[in-house]
C-alpha cells in the first residue's frame, strides 16, 4: 500500500486482508502478534509498545474477524 506519508498513522501500517482497514501489528506480552486499528496508533509507537488503554484490537472491530479465528487446542 503506497499512501502518502501525510495520510499514514504509523510507518508500519498495512491493510487488513478481510476488510481493507488500516492496521498495525503489535506483539502482546506473551509474544503473539495482534492487529491494532491504525488510527489508534502514533508514528512513534514501537511494535513492542502495545498499550491496550489506547490501542484498539482490530479483532474487536473487523467485520471479517471470524475468518481469522483459530480453533482452540
Amino acid at each position: 500500500m503506497n499512501l502518502p506519508t501525510s495520510y499514514r498513522h504509523h510507518p508500519f501500517e498495512t491493510k487488513c486482508s478481510g476488510c481493507d482497514a488500516l492496521i498495525v501489528w503489535f506483539r502482546t506480552e506473551t509474544g503473539k502478534r495482534m492487529p491494532v486499528n491504525a488510527e489508534t496508533t502514533k508514528p512513534t509507537d514501537a511494535a513492542h509498545q502495545l498499550d491496550l488503554s489506547r490501542h484498539v484490537s482490530h479483532f474487536s472491530t473487523c467485520p471479517a474477524a471470524d475468518q481469522f479465528r483459530r480453533a482452540r487446542k
